[in-house]
This record gives C-alpha cells, sequence and structure tokens, in this order.
C-alpha cells in the first residue's frame, strides 16, 4: 500500500524527472535572445528610483554604517541612460553596451568573464538566458548584482529587476528599472 506521503513524494519526483526532460529538450524554454536586441532608453517615470531604493534600505542602520553602506550600494547601483543590446555569433553571444563604458560581449552560456569596473575593481560577470528572461550577473569580493531582464509590451519595454547582495547586508537591495525601445 502507498502511504499519502509517500505518493507525494513520488509525485515530486515525478515533476522533476518532467521538468529536466522540458529542460533538456528545450521544449519548454525556447530562449530568443534577439528579443532583447536593440537600443533602449531609461523610463525614469515608469521605474524605481535607485536614490530612493538605497535611502529606504540604509534607513534602520546606524548613521555610521547607513554612510558606508550607502556609498557602496550608490557607486554599485548605477544604471545607464541608454543600453544598446545586440546578438552576436548566431545568438550563442550577446553584446550589451552601456552609456559611457565599452561594449561588453560575453557568451550566454554563464561562462564568466573577468572584467573591471569603472572603479578599477575587478569583477566576474556572467550572462544566462532561460525562457524569456535574460540574467546578468556580476561577482566582486564583497558581493554580487543579478539584473534579470524581460521584454514586455509587445517589444517596446524592458523590465531591469535588480538584486544587490552582500555578506556585509542583512538582506539584498531589489529596485526596478524600465527602458522603453527607441
Amino acid at each position: 500500500m502507498v502511504t499519502k506521503s509517500a505518493w507525494r513524494n513520488l509525485s515530486t519526483v515525478r515533476g522533476w524527472v518532467a521538468m529536466g526532460v522540458l529542460l533538456l529538450s528545450g521544449a519548454a524554454f525556447a530562449a530568443d535572445p534577439a528579443a532583447f536586441a536593440g537600443t533602449w532608453v531609461r523610463d525614469r517615470a515608469n521605474g524605481e528610483s535607485i536614490g530612493k531604493a538605497i535611502e529606504s534600505y540604509v534607513a534602520v542602520f546606524d548613521s555610521a554604517t547607513k554612510v558606508r553602506i550607502g556609498e557602496r550600494l550608490g557607486a554599485v547601483s548605477q544604471a545607464s541612460d541608454q543600453l544598446v543590446i545586440a546578438v552576436v555569433d548566431s545568438g550563442k553571444k550577446i553584446s550589451i553596451r552601456e552609456d559611457g563604458r565599452v561594449e561588453t560581449v560575453v557568451s550566454l552560456g554563464g561562462k564568466a568573464v573577468s572584467m573591471q569596473g569603472v572603479s578599477g575593481e575587478t569583477f566576474e560577470m556572467r550572462v544566462t538566458m532561460v525562457a524569456d528572461k535574460l540574467t546578468e550577473s556580476y561577482q566582486a569580493g564583497d558581493g554580487g548584482r543579478t539584473n534579470v531582464y524581460s521584454v514586455g509590451d509587445k517589444g517596446r519595454s524592458l523590465l531591469v529587476d535588480v538584486m544587490i547582495e552582500s555578506p556585509f547586508m542583512p538582506k539584498p537591495l531589489l529596485y526596478k528599472l524600465v527602458y522603453t525601445r527607441k
């Protein structure tokens, strides 16, 4: 006799196996990096204010900690006014160019690329694509930033969910940016 608990466990295993089969076959997660290609201009009216998000985040800290964490978050929370995204190498790589910065070409397979930031620090960058989401991850010595891009409004908007984490922070800082197609 199969107990309810055993049946639930079996159902969970079946679900994971089915998900694995779909992932391996690519049937459920057909990714099209071309949907992200184009020139995107930041829409400040519809995105969140980074300054307000940081201000709200650091409000719970004492004044010395507030200044230190606030300055670091300000440095890593920079958002470009314009992004230019292009598909490269028959869809195996993507090019991301932000205003005032050098173009970055990176594999969509998640292979880390070592980079140097505007402040001179070195970090690793990875880009992956699953389903209709493009994920760009940065990892530095004291934490990381993840930008999850999705296209909305029938291809006219680029939505960016930003998460900044650090072992020195009690929880991640989260905010949303919006860009419109130029």
